[in-house]
């Protein structure tokens, strides 16, 4: 699909623990039933109200329901991929 991509590879460094979390713009883009977006600032704003040290399951968990809260009744156009990774102490 992307033939003429280039990717190189990158280190990230993360203070013990960190929690780092990756997803794909199905989760950003969920339409609720206004058309509105999800959108990265609703990812954020999920994740600050959580406890700093919150269980990536937790956290995952959260955000998969806030994102089907938000779009109930609106089917999805897109899949989601979500991953939590939590750093240990």
């Amino acid at each position: 699909m992307f033939g003429n991509a280039k990717y190189a590879p990158q280190e990230l460094c993360l203070a013990s623990g960190s929690r780092l979390i990756i997803f794909s713009d199905g989760l950003t883009d969920a339409l609720n039933v206004r058309g509105e977006e999800f959108g990265d600032e609703r990812v954020v704003e999920c994740r600050l109200g959580m406890d700093a040290g919150a269980e990536a399951y937790d956290i995952a968990d959260k955000l998969t329901r806030a994102t089907a809260d938000w779009s109930a009744g609106v089917e999805p156009f897109d899949d989601t991929t979500l991953v939590v990774i939590a750093v240990a102490g």
